[in-house]
């Protein structure tokens, strides 16, 4: 996937979710501070697929402390917990 050098990470992350959980909406409509589980019914599986999305969309690992619920309820959430670990590795 070929991303503008200027696209923001929540804008990615919008994105691989519209993708990943089959949504029928723009991503744009996700609003970054927006709780995925209730407003886009995302369940246990989907969440699983956010996680491995995220994973494979920025090239980190998310393990260990960042393996929670609450570092993937909204896309902002996600977003941080993806800065943290880019941090982390050195990119």
């Amino acid at each position: 996937m070929v991303e503008p050098p200027d696209e923001r990470i929540e804008d990615r992350i919008k994105r691989m979710i519209v993708e990943r959980c089959f949504l029928n909406i723009a991503p744009s409509s996700i609003a970054d501070d927006e709780v995925l589980i209730k407003r886009r019914d995302i369940d246990s599986l989907k969440l699983f697929e956010i996680v491995v999305g995220t994973e494979d969309e920025f090239g980190v690992s998310v393990a260990g402390e960042d393996f929670t619920v609450d570092n993937f309820r909204t896309v902002k959430d996600i977003a941080d917990c993806v800065r943290r670990n880019l941090g982390s590795t050195g990119r």
